[in-house]
This record gives C-alpha cells, sequence and structure tokens, in this order.
C-alpha cells in the first residue's frame, strides 16, 4: 500500500445524506473530513480549521448560497480549492464558477473516483486517482 499525505477536506451542504456519503468516501482515501450545514457554519469551519479543499452545494436553504461561499474563499483563503456540487450545474454555471475561482464543479450524484480526481488535481497527489 502506498502511503499517501492526509488532507483536511471541508464539506458544505444541507442535506444529510450528502454529508454522510461524502465523509465516508474521504475518510476511505485517509483524509480528515470536517462538515458544516449552512455558509454561516462553514466559514466558522474555513477560519478555524484552514481545510486544504472544500466540496460546498450551490443551493443551501437557509443564508448565503454557495456560490457566495466561493467568493468569501477565493478572497479569504485563496490556497484552498474549492468544489461545487449540485444537482442541476447547466455549462453557464460552471463556466461561470470556474471563472470565479472554482477548482471543480460536480453534477449530483457523483461517484467517489470524482472525488477523490478533483483532491488529486489540487493537491498533485496522483496516487489518489488510482
Amino acid at each position: 500500500m502506498v502511503n499517501t499525505p492526509s488532507y483536511k477536506i471541508a464539506v458544505v451542504d444541507d442535506d444529510k445524506d450528502i454529508l454522510y456519503a461524502l465523509r465516508r468516501i474521504i475518510e476511505r482515501c485517509g483524509h480528515t473530513v470536517y462538515t458544516a450545514d449552512s455558509v454561516a457554519s462553514g466559514t466558522d469551519l474555513l477560519n478555524s480549521v484552514n481545510p486544504d479543499i472544500v466540496f460546498c452545494d450551490m443551493r443551501l436553504r437557509e443564508g448565503l448560497s454557495g456560490e457566495d461561499f466561493l467568493g468569501y474563499v477565493t478572497e479569504h483563503h485563496p490556497n484552498t480549492g474549492i468544489v461545487m456540487m449540485s444537482c442541476s450545474m447547466p455549462y453557464s454555471d460552471k463556466r461561470r464558477l470556474e471563472s470565479g475561482g472554482a477548482l471543480a464543479c460536480l453534477q449530483k450524484p457523483f461517484f467517489g473516483n470524482d472525488c477523490k480526481q478533483v483532491i488529486s488535481l489540487h493537491t498533485g497527489n496522483t496516487a489518489l486517482a488510482a
């Protein structure tokens, strides 16, 4: 087994099932996972933990949107990669988000390998994508 570095990954989503599934997928890759169910708690988490990557839902039910969070992350934590997630991701939204600083945009449902590839892309650790 290849030793791969462990990264701090945050997940911001108001769907508890998504939080649970992503936690399991990412922890199985050997990373530490932090979760938040709103932009407000995600911002607190970001400032206290300083994760390497954040997976964030676009359409959160309460408070600011995922796109607002993207703006905050790119301005205040430029070294943190952010992955935007949504059930509906038109090409124009994807282009706008990636132009705004998103590392990647994933349309739900997606697979564990999609998460691994995005983490690998940001960290440069190709062993993760295998």
